[in-house]
């Protein structure tokens, strides 16, 4: 949005958010290692929301780092493998691994199997990635 008063506020808020994360940051000796910008650019064609190449490669921003995202049942070492084509170097990361999935009105409740859920999770650790559990 370019709505001014929106983007204030937001500014206000990134300002106090990263004065309390500053110290956290891997550059300062902390723990967090990057900060997610978005998630759903792939599906506008920009970043990554998926796992397919297609998804990575519509808008490779320079100097970010380019993830993927998938669900349980996924093909992992695919996924990664498309990850690689755009970031031959650094940290396997699924940047949205679904762990569930979203329930629309007036349709039956969406449920996902809790052996696939930890066996492609399983499967993502077994390579050392990092996993962002999006709930």
């Amino acid at each position: 949005t370019k709505d001014k008063k929106f983007m204030d506020r937001v500014s206000t808020w990134y300002k106090k958010l990263f004065t309390l994360l500053n110290k956290y940051l891997f550059e300062n000796g902390g723990p967090i290692i990057m900060i997610q910008v978005e998630n759903e650019y792939g599906s506008y064609g920009l970043q990554t929301d998926g796992a397919g190449s297609d998804m990575v490669m519509c808008g490779k921003v320079a100097n970010v780092y380019s993830t993927v995202d998938f669900g349980c049942g996924a093909n992992v070492k695919e996924a990664f493998s498309n990850q690689r084509l755009f970031e031959p170097n650094g940290p396997l990361v699924n940047s949205e691994y679904y762990p569930g999935w979203l329930d629309h009105w007036q349709s039956k409740h969406a449920k996902v199997d809790t052996k696939c859920v930890v066996n492609t999770l399983d499967a993502m650790l077994s390579l050392g990635a990092s996993v962002n559990i999006y709930l």
